[in-house]
């Protein structure tokens, strides 16, 4: 079925569509094959044969006024109620349906009714706990499986047996198990004497490699080094550089109040060096952080030691 032929009369007769959807049933618009009873349209009230479990209005333009109302009443959801049972405020959620009790009210009367459900049915509880367990029992007595053991090509037949049946009987299965450890643990030492035994035959390679990466790299292998240094007296490491704590300083030595050249490296006297404000050595080192660092020329660094600044 299409649309009446009201709405292909003449200009003076013609309406527009979303007015006809609004004054008309579903019935007039399309075919309905559900079979359903009628029910009230949420927002109009007229009666309608629905094509949907959860269809809520009997058109669409039905349908748009009444989202667009409930997100009107999502806007002007009320954040404090009243319980109906102790009389006291309490916060609502944001999403749901607006509760009538406050969560101990609400939690109290759960408890109650789980205790009362728990007296009236805790007969029908016991005998289906008894059938459940009779079940079980019989279904177990009832298993009884015959194996043939994979080692000694015995006969075994098990009565009940627990999980998975087993592929071996138990002293074979013993034995595979000190078996299988025996070789687990024979893999882990040939592991172990493989990476011993490489160091030791590669160890001439292994620090030509190390002290040639530290020459490449001076920053950090002069940063690894800190923090090496710095777990030993706490546990507090920060990750930095030299640039970033320059950065933050201004490139003035902390000790003698002079310009640092950047471009200065190691082992140029007047280079910048990160400098502990309270040495490692000190009882209340904070660790190596970035409130306790700053930038030392190299022999103001070596003139400070291993004191606190300005002691």
């Amino acid at each position: 079925m299409g649309l009446p032929r009201s709405h292909f009369a003449a200009d003076t007769q013609r309406v527009s569509l979303a007015e006809h959807l609004h004054s008309c049933t579903v019935r007039d618009v399309l075919p309905i094959v559900s079979g359903r009873s009628p029910r009230p349209c949420e927002w109009c009230q007229k009666a309608y044969e629905p094509r949907r479990r959860d269809q809520r209005a009997c058109g669409r333009q039905c349908s748009i006024l009444l989202n667009r109302a409930n997100q009107r009443a999502k806007v002007d959801r009320p954040t404090i109620a009243v319980c109906e049972q102790c009389e006291k405020p309490f916060e609502v959620g944001r999403f749901g349906k607006v509760p009538v009790r406050c969560t101990a009210c609400q939690g109290e009367r759960k408890r109650a009714y789980d205790a009362e459900y728990q007296v009236i049915n805790r007969e029908s509880h016991v005998a289906a706990n008894k059938r459940y367990y009779a079940k079980v029992k019989a279904r177990r007595q009832d298993r009884i499986i015959a194996i043939t053991c994979l080692d000694c090509e015995q006969e075994i037949t098990l009565v009940n047996p627990v999980g998975r049946p087993p592929k071996r009987c138990s002293s074979c299965s013993d034995v595979h198990r000190l078996a299988r450890i025996r070789q687990n643990t024979r893999i882990r030492r040939e592991t172990t004497d493989y990476f011993v035994n490489y160091r030791a035959r590669n160890s001439t390679r292994l620090t030509a490699k190390a002290i040639a990466w530290a020459k490449a790299n001076p920053e950090k292998h002069c940063a690894r080094g800190n923090r090496y240094r710095s777990r030993k007296y706490s546990p507090v490491v920060e990750g930095f550089t030299r640039e970033e704590i320059g950065d933050r300083d201004g490139w003035l030595c902390s000790y003698c109040g002079s310009v640092i050249d950047r471009a200065l490296k190691f082992p140029d006297p007047w280079a910048g060096e990160l400098d502990h404000v309270i040495p490692v050595t000190a009882p209340d080192y904070p660790g190596h952080t970035r409130a306790n660092a700053g930038i030392i020329h190299s022999r103001c660094n070596k003139a400070k030691g291993g004191h606190k600044r300005g002691v």
